[in-house]
């Protein structure tokens, strides 16, 4: 077909395109420009507590200095032992602002799987809170960051400044297809989401913090407000999901934006329906987006009825998209099953790139950039490496004896994952070898 012709029937799959603000800004850059212009307006609220974007710019440059005088250095893989509190967006600035990628940890995690990530990622150092308990701060050497103890400081540490290409942070996948790997993103990719997300939205929101600091989606609900003159609602988290006291929560804050799992989003219409005090209370809601499961059509249906102010937007994207990758409005009469609208990608001269750490083998993956119609890849990301980056180190041959390879039959997992004798996903596409582990790989389902 001429390309004359197909042109207007084929349009980009990545979407629009949008350029980068000129310069060299990131994150941590919109955040620092947003404290210099209302240094006095709150930034995060938690158990009744607030800190400034003053306070919060201030005590991150001298957690920043404490993290750089531990050891900390651009290769750090820093881990958050901080499950909640102001220590935990707290790690995220200063950890940025000493240009080291972070990577948050559930502190609830038994010892010994904590103490298998930390000698994975090659690192005896992490942040921990006043709140961390004692065995998940024994497995590490130890910085404690309490924001009533910080003396705050208008000096970040020199040198530490990250670029877009920098590594930014990293979440360990849940493992079910063989070792948790931890997925890494670069600065690019995380200010492309929250620009993204600033247009679409806009502006001062304030937004409740639902996910554990475990899951991707809580980095948005954390970090995003801060560029652009919002401020975050942590809730503490001493056991079960108590929606009545999120609810609570939202009409004493007045949060305007949040998100749930449409599992729990369920629940949340049931108890919605039951009281009006709770609609009432939920009214300050103007975008509640939802993800990580099909969402239950009768409940969004309800929830229009109950609240038909408030804009529900259907979200997906695998981690390695800096969080998602694909944004749906769910109109009240409309369908609400498949995502349609795609994050404008960026120019292929800024076509951010993936990382990923695996434990076993060792070994960083860089993704190659893609260009693919699929919702995995609308970031121009592919899902399988094609070759190894910096700090790689030779993957141990696996012994016979061992789990990995003590059964003759073929490995089984997806076509994008890890089997269980190599969680590295390092080789090239131009090889039919495993660039982590050496093994063969077929090609035709991309299994090792």
């Amino acid at each position: 077909m001429p390309a004359s012709t197909s042109s207007p029937a084929l349009p980009d799959p990545n979407g629009r395109r949008v350029p980068y603000p000129r310069g060299t800004a990131t994150t941590l850059h919109l955040i620092e420009e947003q404290a210099r212009a209302t240094p006095d307006a709150d930034a995060l609220y938690y158990d009744g507590a607030t800190l400034s974007y003053r306070e919060l710019d201030r005590r991150a440059n001298s957690l920043a200095a404490m993290l750089v005088d531990h050891g900390a250095r651009r290769e750090t893989l820093l881990p958050l032992l901080v499950s909640d509190g102001m220590e935990l967006p707290l790690a995220m600035v200063a950890a940025m602002k000493a240009g080291v990628p972070f990577i948050p940890f559930d502190p609830g995690w038994p010892r010994e799987r904590i103490g298998a990530l930390l000698r994975g990622l090659g690192t005896d150092i992490a942040v921990v809170s006043p709140r961390t308990p004692a065995p998940a701060a024994g497995c590490a050497r130890a910085l404690v960051a309490d924001h009533r103890k910080l003396d705050g400081t208008d000096a970040a540490p020199a040198g530490g400044r990250p670029g877009r290409t920098d590594l930014a942070y990293g979440f360990f996948t849940s493992g079910t297809t063989g070792l948790p790997k931890c997925t890494l993103n670069v600065h690019r990719g995380l200010l492309n989401r929250f620009l993204y997300m600033t247009r679409r939205f806009g502006a001062g929101h304030v937004a409740l913090q639902n996910s554990r600091s475990v899951f991707d989606s809580s980095l948005w609900q954390l970090l995003w407000p801060l560029t652009m003159g919002g401020s975050v609602v942590m809730p503490r988290r001493d056991g079960l999901l108590d929606l009545e006291r999120t609810v609570d929560q939202i009409g004493r804050h007045g949060v305007t934006i949040t998100d749930f799992v449409p599992s729990i989003f369920t629940v949340l219409v049931d108890l919605l329906a039951s009281d009006p005090a709770l609609v009432r209370a939920a009214g300050s809601l103007r975008h509640v987006l939802l993800g990580g499961e099909a969402i239950n059509v009768e409940a969004v249906r309800r929830f229009h009825g109950l609240l038909p102010g408030t804009a529900i937007t259907n979200t997906y994207g695998p981690t390695e998209a800096s969080i998602g990758s694909v944004f749906h409005t769910v109109t009240a009469g409309g369908a609400v099953a498949a995502p349609a609208t795609r994050y404008p990608s960026a120019a292929p001269s800024t076509t951010p790139r993936r990382w990923s750490w695996t434990p076993r083998c060792g070994v960083w993956a860089r993704a190659r950039p893609a260009r693919s119609s699929s919702a995995a890849t609308a970031w121009g990301w592919a899902t399988s490496a094609t070759r190894s980056g910096p700090g790689r180190r030779s993957c141990p041959t696996p012994s016979p004896t061992s789990p990995a390879t003590a059964s003759t039959a073929p490995a089984t997992s997806a076509t994008t994952g890890p089997t269980a004798a190599c969680t590295s996903w390092g080789g090239a596409t131009t090889s039919s070898r495993c660039a982590g582990c050496g093994s063969n790989r077929r090609r035709s389902s991309g299994r090792c």
